[in-house]
């Protein structure tokens, strides 16, 4: 039995009322009071049989990024990767619970920084992760919300290489079961697209549990999704902290300065205005961050290297309204 057969096989058995009933559940659940375990185990229960859109992706390097104090440099990439210790995670994210450590970063540096939630006045550090091997590394990414994606990787996707539109794929399932499929990855979409206030991290709880039993499924390198705060403009990747040091290593980190907020006239499009600062020198092997004098090498041709030619207003950022 191929690998379709099973999936369909097991899709079987469980009919879309129960399915659509363990969704209404778990969405009407008070998560303030539901422990975490009790929603993983009812997270497990609605993917039990639902195939995740896992792709290979071709990478050549990532962004992460962090606030300045005011007139402070980070002058080691340490403090530009994950937390060091446990302890230091004082806060649930999207993928993790107080105390775990995980690695997030992005696929373009405005994707970086607007997930902080930066303010104008911020200054705020762009570390550049590239690959050990200076080549396009293969992950494998459990895709989350495919179907929302604006960014140019999931673009320049066709109809046939997204479960939600690819016909051989809703013909190996049945259009039975194919329901179910959409009923699970409609809830999927829905709850790693909510947005959460401070105070109410009792709204990760789903995308944790969905998080845990992914990074403890075989050949899972990666949970990659849309980015909420950049309108699903840009993606989130997430990796276990073994796995990304042995893929990734801090290669460059630039100092860009958050300005107002504006329109942009032609389409009312927000954006976030910035300007760039300063970029190292070098990052020395032991990780030391040795930086420019501000304003040097900071010409266009260093800027699109840095953007990596994807961002036409390179003085401008979109980001959510």
């Amino acid at each position: 039995m191929n690998m379709a057969e099973r999936v369909k096989r097991h899709m079987d058995e469980i009919s879309i009322h129960d399915l659509r009933r363990r969704v209404t559940q778990l969405r009407n659940v008070d998560l303030r009071t539901l422990p975490q375990e009790a929603v993983a185990a009812r997270v497990a229960r609605i993917i039990d049989q639902y195939p995740f859109q896992m792709r290979t992706w071709m990478v050549s390097g990532v962004y992460r990024a962090r606030v300045n104090k005011p007139g402070v440099l980070f002058t080691s990439a340490s403090e530009l990767w994950y937390p060091p210790r446990p302890e230091l995670v004082m806060r649930a994210s999207r993928l993790n619970k107080p105390g775990q450590v995980l690695f997030y970063a992005t696929n373009m540096p405005n994707v970086a920084a607007i997930e902080l939630r930066v303010h104008p006045g911020d200054m705020v550090t762009v570390l550049v992760a590239r690959t050990r091997s200076g080549t396009l590394e293969e992950l494998n990414g459990a895709f989350i919300g495919l179907e929302r994606s604006l960014a140019p990787e999931a673009k320049a996707l066709g109809m046939s290489d997204s479960f939600r539109t690819a016909p051989h794929f809703r013909k190996q399932l049945g259009e039975g079961n194919y329901k179910k499929w959409l009923l699970v990855d409609d809830y999927l979409s829905e709850i790693f697209a909510v947005v959460v206030a401070d105070g109410e991290s009792h709204l990760y709880t789903p995308t944790i549990a969905l998080a845990d039993l992914l990074f403890k499924a075989p050949g899972v390198d990666a949970i990659i999704y849309p980015s909420v705060a950049t309108q699903d403009k840009g993606i989130n990747v997430c990796m276990l902290p073994a796995k990304a040091d042995s893929v990734f290593r801090a290669s460059e980190a630039w100092m860009i300065q958050i300005g107002e907020r504006a329109l942009l006239p032609e389409t009312n499009e927000p954006l976030m205005r910035i300007a760039f600062r300063s970029r190292s020198r070098e990052i020395g092997p032991d990780g030391l961050i040795h930086w420019r004098p501000e304003g040097e090498g900071l010409d266009q041709e260093a800027i699109m290297r840095f953007v990596r030619h994807r961002m036409e207003q390179l003085e401008c950022w979109p980001t959510k309204a």
